[in-house]
C-alpha cells in the first residue's frame, strides 16, 4: 500500500479503514510509519475524533504499540477524547501489570472518565493500576475509586474491601487509605478494616493502619487504642512508630490518659526523629493538662530517670500553666532533674 503524504491523510485513512473493520490494515499502517510520526498520528487523530468514526479503535492501536512512547501518547490522546467516544473502546483498554508509571496513570484517567457510567466494572479493573508502588500512580486510583464511589456509593466500598486480602501489600495499601477516606462511610467500617490491617505482615501497611486508627480511632477508642498502643511499640520497623507518634496529635485532647501512656514508651526511642516528635507531643499535652502530665512525668523521672531535656520542657509548660500550685511542683521537679544530671 502506497502511503499519502501527510500526516492529516495518513489519520483519516486510518479512520477510514477502522469504520470499514479493517484493524489488520489499520495495524499495517501503523507498523510502516515511525515513532515519532505515531505519537503525532495519536494527537491527530484525537483531533479527528469528534469527526471520524474509527478515531477511537485507531487510538486502541496505537496504545497497543511496542514502544511506551506511543503507548503513553495514544491514551493520553484517548482520556482527551469525548466521552462517547471513550466507552465505545473502553473494552479494548486494559490495564497492565508490566506497564511504565505514566502509562499506567494515562489508562487510569480514561476509567476515571468512564466510571460514571461503568463503576463496577472499572473498580475491579483498577486493583492492578494499585499494585504500583509510585505514588503519584495511587493518587490517580484514589480518585477515580471516588469517581466510581460518587456513582454507585456502598457497592464500590464492597469491592474495595476485597482488595484488603489482596496478595500485594501496596494493593491493600490504597484500599486502606481510600476507605478511611470515604466521608460517608461508617465510622465502624473503617476503624474495623485498620483493625485487620494492623497485624499485616507489611511495614506500609501497619504504618497506613496506625494513621487510620490515630485520626478515626477515638470513634471506638475500646478497641482501636489498644491495637494503636502495640503498633507504638513496634520494634519490626521504625516507620510504624513513626505513624503512630504522629497520629497522637488526635488523642491529645479527648484521651490524654492513653496518649501520656504511648508517650512513656516513644520518648526514649532509639530513632531520633521519633524522639524529637514524642517530645513535641508532650509538651503540647502539658499545655493543655499540666497537672496530669506533670505527675505522669513524675512517675517516669522515679523509675526511668528520662533525659533532662525531656523533662525540662515537659515541667517548663506545668510551670507556665498559671496554677501556682502546679507551677510549684513543676519547680521541684525542676531542681531534682537538674541533680541527676549534676
Amino acid at each position: 500500500m502506497t502511503h499519502p503524504a501527510t500526516l492529516r491523510d495518513v489519520g483519516l485513512a486510518l479512520c477510514r479503514l477502522a469504520s470499514d473493520g479493517d484493524m489488520s490494515g489499520v495495524r499495517a499502517m501503523v507498523d510502516g510509519e515511525s515513532i515519532v510520526r505515531r505519537r503525532f498520528l495519536a494527537r491527530l487523530v484525537a483531533c479527528l475524533a469528534p469527526r471520524a468514526p474509527g478515531a477511537g479503535m485507531v487510538l486502541v492501536t496505537l496504545a497497543q504499540n511496542d514502544a511506551e512512547d506511543v503507548r503513553a501518547e495514544a491514551y493520553d490522546a484517548l482520556a482527551r477524547c469525548p466521552i462517547e467516544l471513550v466507552t465505545t473502546v473502553i473494552e479494548h483498554i486494559r490495564l497492565r501489570r508490566d506497564a511504565e508509571p505514566w502509562v499506567e496513570v494515562s489508562r487510569v484517567r480514561i476509567l476515571t472518565r468512564v466510571a460514571p457510567e461503568r463503576p463496577m466494572e472499572v473498580a475491579r479493573a483498577l486493583v492492578i493500576a494499585a499494585e504500583a508502588k509510585e505514588r503519584w500512580v495511587q493518587q490517580e486510583v484514589l480518585r477515580a475509586l471516588n469517581a466510581c464511589w460518587n456513582a454507585a456509593g456502598n457497592v464500590v466500598l464492597s469491592e474495595v474491601e476485597q482488595w484488603l486480602v489482596n496478595p500485594n501489600p501496596d494493593v491493600r495499601e490504597t484500599a486502606l487509605w481510600w476507605i478511611s477516606e470515604v466521608k460517608t462511610a461508617s465510622p465502624h467500617a473503617v476503624v474495623r478494616a485498620a483493625l485487620r490491617m494492623a497485624d499485616d505482615e507489611a511495614p506500609l501497611v501497619r504504618s497506613a493502619a496506625a494513621h487510620v486508627l490515630s485520626v478515626h480511632g477515638l470513634r471506638a477508642p475500646e478497641q482501636a487504642f489498644p491495637v494503636l498502643a502495640t503498633l507504638a511499640a513496634d520494634r519490626v520497623h521504625w516507620s510504624v512508630r513513626l505513624t503512630a507518634c504522629r497520629g497522637l496529635s488526635y488523642w491529645q485532647v479527648a484521651a490524654p490518659f492513653e496518649a501520656l501512656a504511648m508517650l512513656k514508651y516513644l520518648v526514649n526511642d532509639p530513632i531520633n526523629a521519633i524522639r524529637r516528635i514524642a517530645l513535641r507531643q508532650l509538651y503540647r499535652l502539658s499545655r493543655e493538662h499540666p497537672a496530669l502530665a506533670l505527675d505522669t512525668v513524675g512517675q517516669w523521672s522515679a523509675s526511668a530517670r528520662m533525659r533532662r531535656g525531656v523533662m525540662t520542657t515537659c515541667l517548663r509548660a506545668a510551670q507556665r500553666s498559671g496554677n501556682p500550685i502546679v507551677a510549684a511542683k513543676a519547680s521541684g521537679f525542676l531542681s531534682e532533674v537538674r541533680r541527676w544530671s549534676a
